[in-house]
């Protein structure tokens, strides 16, 4: 029980009754945001099929869900704003990190989409802009803010999961997006240079939204939050293994490509005649060594400039010593017995 005292757990029925509340209203969140999303393609969608059937899931989604959500959502905000072993407790930081951060990831996509379908439109594409992306992104950004906005600011979160996975997820999106952009222009520039190369048709629109909403999750998260956190186990796995580690798999891979195909260009029996549709890979593998070498410049700096160790406290956190009169001062500056109370 050590590592669940840390959470205000104290007996399996609370740890019991707070694991199924939270479930449920984890799964309330979901039905009223799906039924939300469904609702809305189905009165916009012309293309939907005549069956009533996914318009009455829809509807029954909100009927049971949305009543459902609000009683239980109403009886965790009291029952969080009077108990502080529920707000320190293992089910609530459970809660609270996998609702952020499946939240989040939904915001992305729905979001990508509708940027993809505006730049498609300006662009002259035939994409058009869906209501129900519209709806889908206005459902989950707002979920997503008010459990930062609102559920985090005001009871306070244990633990940093929500924080490593809105640093990965943006962090993957903003270097897929930015390497698949490179290429584009690589892969115009190197067919320029003759009529042989290999032709391919790609989506600047649809990579264009990828990075952007990738950049304004990485910067929100890494930059502005978890690059000065607490350097936890998950902190080091995010930023060492995934962040550094993986952009270095990608550039030694990137550079063994180059050298086995020029090697066999040279030595072995190329299967094309023509240099450049031989040498197709080069705009892929320049983009990709121009990214790694910039994710490495940037996990440099961030490495040299957090805290080498020690808790980052974050001034919103209801649950930190300094706003719930708990600080303990340093041995150095304890007041003799005599003038404790002085």
């Amino acid at each position: 029980m050590g590592w669940l005292d840390r959470y205000g757990v104290e007996d399996g029925s609370a740890l019991l009754r707070r694991l199924f509340l939270y479930v449920v209203l984890y799964a309330t969140l979901w039905v009223v945001s799906t039924g939300v999303v469904d609702l809305v393609k189905e009165l916009t969608d012309s293309s939907v099929d005549d069956s009533n059937l996914p318009l009455a899931r829809a509807l029954a989604f909100l009927i049971v869900g949305l009543p459902a959500f609000v009683a239980v959502l109403v009886y965790c905000h009291h029952r969080l704003t009077g108990d502080i072993e529920e707000r320190q407790s293992l089910a609530w930081s459970l809660y609270l990190n996998a609702a952020l951060a499946t939240s989040l990831v939904a915001t992305m996509v729905s979001v990508q989409f509708v940027i993809r379908a505006v730049l498609d439109t300006g662009s002259g594409g035939e994409a058009g802009l869906r209501a129900d992306h519209v709806a889908a992104a206005a459902v989950w950004s707002a979920a997503w803010a008010g459990h930062w906005f609102i559920w985090r600011a005001r009871h306070g979160i244990r633990g940093d999961i929500h924080l490593a996975v809105g640093t990965l997820a943006g962090g993957v999106a903003l270097a897929l997006g930015l390497t698949r952009l490179l290429r584009i222009g690589a892969d115009d520039l190197y067919r320029s240079f003759g009529s042989d190369a290999v032709g391919r048709s790609h989506s600047v629109a649809s990579w264009t939204a990828t990075a952007l909403v990738g950049a304004a999750a990485w910067i929100w998260y890494w930059w502005f939050h978890y690059r000065r956190a607490t350097r936890t186990n998950l902190w080091f796995v995010t930023v060492v293994p995934v962040g550094a580690l993986a952009g270095f798999v990608a550039a030694v891979l990137a550079v063994a490509i180059a050298l086995n195909e020029t090697v066999v260009w040279f030595v072995g029996n190329p299967q094309d005649t023509s240099a450049q549709r031989h040498f197709d890979f080069v705009p892929l593998a320049g983009a990709t060594l121009v990214m790694v070498w910039c994710r490495g410049v940037i996990t440099a700096g961030h490495w040299a400039a957090g805290p080498a160790g020690g808790r980052h406290r974050d001034p919103g956190d209801p649950l930190d010593p300094d706003r719930c009169g708990a600080r303990l001062q340093p041995p150095g500056r304890l007041q003799p017995p005599g003038r404790l109370w002085a």
